[in-house]
């Protein structure tokens, strides 16, 4: 187990799916997009960051909200135990302080956006993304000279999930 990245860039918003009898939105959007070729992805209300997601609303209990997209980009961000260490380096280079310091912190840091976020699910949206993108490409000389050449590898990977989502899009973690 661990997280996996879909970033997804020039988002349209298409329809919201409301629930029919049993049926959740997401098994509704599978049953009429699955398989079609169309490039489309389905936003959930799950919203455990408020304001995280920003421009994309949330849609109400089961429904889902349907966007198109121009280009994606998934990658494996690593077990949940090494995204952490990750997200636990970047704060420290970036900040001078652990993740847990940061999530407990109001003080606005570098990578704020995603080190107080979800390492499991979730959506942050173009507004967070155009925030970080301007932090992984402030902070891209101190990742590359970082000790452990994975967590350059992840720097890079991460900054095209940002410079798409950017792009009025989102990052999807699931």
């Amino acid at each position: 187990m661990g997280l996996d990245i879909t970033a997804y860039s020039r988002l349209k918003f298409i329809e919201r799916i409301e629930p029919v009898g049993d049926k959740w939105g997401s098994e509704i959007w599978e049953d009429k997009y699955w398989g079609t070729g169309q490039n489309t992805v389905y936003v959930s209300g799950y919203d455990q960051f408020p304001g995280r997601r920003a421009p994309l609303a949330i849609p109400p209990g089961r429904c889902v909200d349907v966007y198109s997209y121009f280009h994606s980009l998934d990658f494996r961000a690593g077990s949940y135990s090494g995204y952490n260490w990750w997200r636990n380096e970047l704060s420290l280079i970036s900040s001078g302080m652990s993740a847990e310091n940061v999530w407990s912190s109001e003080k606005a840091v570098p990578f704020y956006e995603l080190i107080n976020f979800s390492d499991a699910e979730g959506v942050i949206g173009s507004v967070a993304c155009k925030e970080l993108l301007a932090d992984f490409e402030q902070f891209s000389g101190d990742a590359q000279r970082h000790k452990d050449p994975w967590f350059w590898e992840a720097y890079q990977k991460w900054h095209q999930a940002v410079q798409l989502g950017a792009d009025d899009g989102m990052i999807e973690f699931h």
